[in-house]
């Protein structure tokens, strides 16, 4: 996957957008999706980071339960005899590129939740969302799990949720957070130690799956409160258990 996203970043580097006077001087960011394969979006955003900073991360946790992340600088990326260098953000003429964007919901799933929260559609169809979400926990191995109603009256969703920005620690003219509210902004250092600064509610991967024919109605009298947000995190055996 580092391979597949390097091939159409370093073609858009070569075009040099920041020698047209319109680009000139401005912030430029280029936006990434993957498709190269069914679902494969929902796991391939850790590809993307190692690709862009050229860092692989191992986190364990100490005798204290403090999460220790030990950052390993990788050269290059190497598959079916085809090698890459890593770290995008390491090229000649990459400074130019302020960040890179990516999200895994740019999905027809997403046009229908939004749809949904838009009072479009058939009273028949129920959407359930479920998936994976940042834990803000400082000392947090896995992600948390969630599953959500999506035509309850509780469900809230915009279209920026869920975008990844990867802000280049060479910009010759920096990304400001403030362009791009309410996603996740992430910043990788000199040491290769990142920081990411996400919304409270920010999921890494999801599926939403579609239910017909159903009275929608009636299921969301039935279940009543339960139909916001159903909240879930890995215990230490691996069985899922409310939070």
């Amino acid at each position: 996957m580092p391979i597949k996203f390097g091939s159409p970043l370093f073609s858009k580097l070569r075009k040099k957008y920041w020698l047209h006077p319109h680009v000139a001087d401005a912030p430029l960011v280029l936006a990434i999706a993957d498709f190269s394969s069914p679902m494969s979006m929902v796991h391939s955003q850790p590809a993307l980071e190692r690709y862009l900073w050229g860092y692989e991360h191992e986190g364990v946790l100490n005798d204290s339960g403090t999460l220790v992340i030990t950052p390993r600088r990788i050269e290059q990326h190497q598959y079916d005899g085809k090698v890459i260098p890593s770290g995008f953000f390491r090229l000649p003429d990459s400074e130019n590129v302020s960040a890179v964007v990516s999200t895994n919901a740019g999905t027809i799933a997403k046009f229908n939740r939004l749809g949904v929260l838009g009072k479009f559609g058939s009273k028949r169809v129920l959407l359930v969302r479920e998936g994976r979400m940042v834990d803000h926990d400082p000392n947090a191995t896995t992600n948390k799990f969630f599953k959500v109603i999506v035509n309850s009256d509780g469900y809230e969703e915009d279209w920026i949720e869920g975008l990844n920005v990867y802000h280049n620690p060479r910009a010759r003219v920096p990304l400001q957070v403030e362009m791009l509210p309410g996603a996740a902004h992430h910043f990788c250092g000199d040491d290769g130690q990142v920081t990411s600064f996400t919304p409270h509610f920010h999921p890494t991967s999801s599926i939403t799956h579609h239910h017909y024919p159903v009275n929608v109605a009636s299921l969301l009298a039935e279940v009543g409160d339960k139909t916001h947000m159903i909240w879930t995190v890995k215990s230490k055996e691996g069985d899922p258990e409310a939070e």
